[in-house]
């Protein structure tokens, strides 16, 4: 049997940035078991950590998937901008 992973935003983006988790983490000022919390969905990043990852891993997309799936104003506005149905 094959293991499929899912691979979260956050994850993604260090990935895609070629950094290890512990290189990451030091650049971000948090652990790195913090960081692989956030990778693994076992904990929610605030609003200034993921600003951080974004910056850190030059993927300012990771700002508005974030704000987008967690932020309750994104959520209620959707991607576009306008009120969701």
């Amino acid at each position: 049997m094959t293991r499929v992973t899912r691979m979260n935003i956050y994850r993604k983006a260090r990935n895609i940035a070629k950094k290890s988790r512990f290189k990451a983490a030091g650049e971000l000022y948090m652990s790195d078991r913090t960081l692989a919390r956030y990778e693994l969905d076992e904990t929610v990043p605030s609003p200034e950590s993921v600003a951080r990852m974004a910056q850190a891993y030059n993927a300012p997309w990771l700002t508005k998937k974030y704000c987008c799936n967690v932020c309750e104003i994104g959520r209620r506005k959707g991607p576009d901008g306008n009120e969701a149905a």
